[in-house]
Order: structure tokens, then sequence, then C-alpha cells
């Protein structure tokens, strides 16, 4: 049979009713049937472009023993990480991608791409092709997926490939796939997998030492230890957290004690530590559970009114797709704060994005807008839609961030969108326009069209804008330039810290090229570069927390990282599967698509992403800034967690004293 008839026969087999239906269909699907099981090729091919499309028709007797050809193998092999396949269809699959070697690598290489997918039980019973030995360790070692499935596919690595790895590389895949038993034959004394922890992003960091406590919990659960065993069981204590620290404690009082007064006094700490009490304290000291507010589709956009009572949502409702212009129809949700419910649904129709128009610089079609007496309201000039960043003045004169804003999270296509004259457009609270100014016939600034809008200080109101050169602080009602940052300074976004400090993303002159965040000074007439970050990660959103000190940022590769706000070095944190980050105008809140993509999850009051992390930090890793916000901690109001926060202290101040 040529591959012409086989399929034109595919075609008339697979009817809108799926295949088989009908007097031709089922002629059709016969003769493909006849012509595979005589070893005809390209009946293969036939049988499987009509069966493929809904994979409902149970695939013929024999068929998992027909020739594969080699231009299918890549669609064998990804039909097999399908979830919806079942019963004798994917025994038949499973055996067609065991013998092939290309099949069983791109079967590997599809479930690297999506941590969603399941790994195939039949998959790991394959053996593993050198082609397919990266996507298998990308699998492994993705901390999106469970530690069961990570521990699975781990296990399977060829030990030709663990042969060639260094020390730090074997502890870092030991301790993701957590193979634990296998970490002290290279890393005898945990300095290795220490190293590894330091140069890891927080998410990963999180995982491995999620991996390493639940490893030396079940080890002192089970040990049936004689007295020689109690010094090592002791010392493994500092591997744990809190809690698990005292339940060896507790194991051990009365049977043996550390020789030296030191280590006896950690250790009677603990061992008489209350176990409900430090239960307690570890459910109150973790991340509250978000708000989820439901889009079903996923969000474009969120962002918080002033008073914390309303989020708006953007969602895409519909697009239309021409050669020159793609028209995007959005729908903006408003939701009542703190319960998350749904009060309005109003629909945008219009061009958010026009090709034609951003060569020009002119970008007309998305309207801001804010919330007036409980309604989304929009904002106009005249007749024609302005720029999506907008601010308004208080009542007593000054400026803030009174407008919704889609949000400081990845740039829409059109960032930058003040209009292309170079205007700042001012409202009031009922959306009304008050004032704007022109930057280059006003300020005397460069005349360029695509300034864009970058953060307002939420204290005083001053305004900082964006030329796509250098960035320029403006005062209120931006009626003068106050300073700049030398030219060469590309921002994506920018938050103020306090009123003479910033964190901006973007690119530093004579510096590193891409968006990598920095805290930057205003000094006199100029901005300058405070403090380089100690990790180099390519930035795409940005939240600030300047009340806890606290910067959250989403890199290129959708890993959140919690950093001090004053050295930008990670502090550790809940690792949240955000993409990008949208915060509130006060600090309160924060929120992130959700990992389902059906909605937006938001954290209210969030503690201190330090402090949140410390039931689950090991012992080992504590540092004297842990003390301090220990301490400033039990001056809050947390009854909960006083007993835990107490006992923590009082372990902390032992090993580095009253004052930290």
């Amino acid at each position: 049979m040529r591959i012409s008839s086989a399929l034109f026969l595919s075609w008339i087999a697979r009817s809108r009713r799926g295949v088989g239906h009908g007097v031709l269909a089922r002629a059709a699907w016969r003769r493909l049937v006849a012509a595979g099981a005589r070893g005809d090729a390209n009946a293969f091919t036939g049988v499987w472009y009509a069966w493929c499309p809904d994979k409902s028709q149970e695939l013929p007797d024999g068929f998992a023993s027909w020739p594969v050809p080699a231009d299918l193998a890549f669609s064998v092999g990804w039909v097999l990480t399908d979830p919806q396949l079942t019963g004798v269809n994917r025994r038949a699959v499973a055996t067609l991608v065991a013998g092939s070697p290309r099949a069983i690598s791109v079967a590997w290489t599809a479930c690297s791409a999506d941590p969603e997918r399941p790994v195939p039980a039949e998959l790991t019973r394959c053996p593993v092709p050198d082609s397919a030995v990266g996507d298998l360790i990308r699998t492994a070692e993705d901390v999106r997926r469970s530690a069961r499935e990570r521990a699975t596919v781990g296990s399977l690595l060829p030990d030709r490939v663990l042969a060639e790895w260094g020390p730090r590389r074997l502890a870092s895949f030991y301790a993701l796939t957590g193979q634990m038993a296998r970490l002290p034959g290279i890393d005898a004394d945990g300095s290795v997998l220490a190293d590894v922890l330091e140069d890891v992003d927080e998410r990963t960091r999180a995982t491995i030492r999620e991996t390493v406590r639940m490893a030396a919990t079940a080890t002192a659960a089970t040990e049936v230890a004689g007295p020689q065993d109690w010094p090592r069981r002791w010392d493994s204590a500092s591997r744990l957290s809190l809690a698990d620290a005292a339940a060896v404690a507790r194991s051990i009082a009365g049977r043996w004690q550390p020789p030296d007064a030191a280590s006896r006094r950690l250790f009677d700490l603990l061992a008489r530590a209350d176990p409900d009490a430090l239960a307690a304290g570890r459910s109150a000291l973790a991340f509250p559970a978000p708000v989820r507010l439901h889009t079903d589709t996923a969000p474009h956009s969120c962002s918080f009114s002033p008073d914390g009572r309303w989020a708006v949502v953007t969602v895409p409702s519909s697009r239309a797709v021409s050669f020159s212009k793609a028209d995007l129809t959005v729908d903006w949700l408003l939701f009542s704060l703190p319960d998350g419910n749904l009060v309005e649904r109003r629909r945008r129709a219009g061009v958010l994005y026009d090709a034609r128009l951003a060569d020009r610089g002119e970008n007309r079609g998305y309207r801001p807008a804010i919330v007036v007496d409980g309604h989304v309201t929009g904002l106009h000039k005249g007749n024609t839609a302005v720029a999506h960043q907008m601010i308004l003045p208080r009542s007593d004169g000054f400026v803030r961030e009174d407008v919704i804003l889609p949000g400081r999270g990845v740039p829409p296509p059109y960032q930058g969108g003040l209009p292309h004259d170079g205007t700042l457009t001012f409202f009031d609270a009922a959306g009304h326009e008050v004032s704007n100014v022109r930057f280059h016939r006003d300020l005397g600034l460069p005349d360029r069209w695509h300034y864009g809008l970058t953060a307002v200080d939420p204290l005083d109101g001053r305004v900082l804008v964006d030329s796509g050169e250098r960035v320029w602080l403006l005062d209120t009602m931006a009626r003068r330039v106050l300073a700049s940052s030398p030219p060469d300074t590309f921002v994506n976004a920018a938050a103020f810290l306090a009123p003479d400090r910033l964190a901006m993303v973007g690119s530093a002159p004579g510096g590193h090229s891409g968006p990598y965040l920095r805290i930057w000074r205003v000094r006199g007439d100029t901005i300058e570069i405070e403090t380089e970050p100690p990790h180099r990660h390519q930035v795409s959103s940005l939240a600030v927390f300047p009340g806890r000190g606290e910067i959250a940022t989403v890199d290129i590769e959708d890993r959140l990282h919690w950093s001090d706000a004053r050295t930008l070095t990670e502090i550790g944190g809940p690792a949240l599967p955000a993409v990008t980050l949208w915060d509130s105008p006060d600090g309160h809140m924060f929120a992130c698509p959700a990992a389902d993509r059906t909605g937006v999850d938001v954290f209210v009051d969030p503690l201190p992403a330090r402090l949140a992390a410390l039931p689950n930090l090991p012992l080992a890793d504590a540092t004297p800034a842990d003390l301090t916000a220990v301490i400033k901690a039990l001056d809050d109001p947390l009854p909960a967690a006083r007993p835990y926060l107490e006992l923590l202290r009082g372990y902390l101040e032992l090993r580095f004293g009253p004052t930290g």
C-alpha cells in the first residue's frame, strides 16, 4: 500500500463521530488493519493518524507488533505520556515505545517539559538510551514534582552517568531524588551538601532541606539505638527543625546526655519542650493559606485598591488574529477582599495590541480602571483611551498609586504605555482628569515617545519615570525633576523601599546585561547603585515589602526568591509556585496566579518570609539574624506561636549569646 493510499483511507476512517462510524469509515478501517496484519509498514501510519486525534477506538489486535515508521517514533513516544491513555491502548503503545529508543527518548522529553504530566510506569521499565539521559535528569530534579516521583525517576539514572560526576553534582542529585543513604559515601561531614545549598535557588534549597529533614526524622524514629548510638543521634538533631530535634532529645533523655556543659544546656532545653505547644506554634507560623479569586481562565493581571478592599483581575475573553493585528477582548473581574467574592464582571472590547500602531510608537487600546463606589470604572482622556499606568492625587495633595494597575508582572507587549507624546495624566478618585504633564515641553526632558511610569512613592507621591535609557525622579504631580540615573540605565520594574532607596530591575551602565535586581539610592540630584545582587538571577517579576524589609522576585525560570531589602542576600521563605507577582500599594498583600491557572491566589498579611521558614529550617542553618527576627516576632500578638518562639529564642541565645 502506498503512503498516499494509507493517508486517504485514514481520512475516510476518521469521521466526525470518531473512528469507524459509518459504512465507509468502517470499511476503510478494516482495510488498514488487514494491510497492517500482513506487515505493510504504511498501514501503521494510516491506523495511527486515524486513531490518534481522540484515541477512543481500541487499537487492533497485534498492533504492538507492527513495525513503527521512523517518522512516527516522536508521536508514539509523546502519546505514551498522555494520562488519558488507558487499557489495551496504553499497553499497546507502551510495547511500541519499549522497542524504539527514539520513542523512549521522546517520552522522557515530554515528561521533562511538563511537570504536571505524570511519568508513565511503563516508561520507568524501559532501558534508558543515551539520548534520554538529559531529560531523565531534568525530570528527576524538577522540584515541582512529588518526592516519590523524583525518587523513582532518579533511581533509573545509569551508574555510568553518575561515575562521571563530582561530589557536588552527586550530592545535589542524591538529595533531590531522596537517595540519602548514598550521601555519606561522598559527603561524610555534610560540607559538600552545605556548599550546594549556598548555590541553588530558594525553591530547590527548600526541597533539599525537606528531603534531608524527612530522612533524618525517619532514621531517628526507626533506629534501635544502643548507648553507643546516642551521641550520633544527638549530633543528627542539628540537621533537623526545632520540633524534630526536640523529639530526638526526648527520646534520649534519661539515658544519655552530652558531655560538655554548653551542649547539655541545649539538650535539656529541647528535651523539656512541650510537643503540643511546638505543634501549635509550627502551625501558627505557617505561611497563610491564600484567598482564591476564581477566574476559570488564566489571569492576565491583578491589582489592589489602596485600602485593600478590592482586587481587579483581567482575563482574556476572546482573541481574533489577522495578518497585521491581534485583537484581545478582556474582562474586568472585581473581587471584594478578604472574602474573595466576585462582585462584578465587565467586558472591555477593543484593540489591546495593534502591531501597525506599535511600529509608530502608538498604543491606544488599553483602558486603565479604578474602583468607584464598588464598581469598575474605566479612565478616559477625551475619546481616546489613555495609558495603562496612572496615578491619582490624594485629598491632601500628595500622589500615590490609587489607580487599579495591571501590576508589576510579566510586561505585556505595550510596556511603557504612556501616550506617544510623552504625557503623564493625573486623575481624581472619581476618574476625572485633573492635570497632565508633557515631559519634553514642560520639564525639558529628552523628546522621546517611549516614556513609562515606573513607580510612585506611597509616602510623598514622587514619581519615577523611565525614558528608555535612564530613569528620572519627579516631585509630586510631576512639576519638576529632582534626580536622574546615569545614561544607559534600562529599567523593567521598580518600587520605593524608602524615600531615598529604590529596588529596580534592569541593566545598569557598565554592569551585566539582563534584568537583574539592584538597590539604588537617591543622593542629591543623582540616582546611584547602592547594592549589587550577590546572586545573578534574571528577574521577571518584583514585589516589595518595605515594612518587613523583604523583596520577592520571580526569575525567568519561574523560581521565587525572597531577599533581604538591604543586602539582597536570600533569606529563605515559602516556595510558592509563582510565575509572576502583584503586590498591594500598602505592602500588606501580594498575589500570584494559581498553580492550575484558573484563578489568583491572594496572600493577606503574610508573616515575614524568613520567620515563616523557621519551623522547617535545620537548626544548624540558623543565624544571628534569625534570633533578631524571633525577638521582633515575640513583640507581635501571635499567642499560639509564643511557646514555640520562646523555645527557639532560648535555643538561639544559647548558641549565639543573648544579644545575637
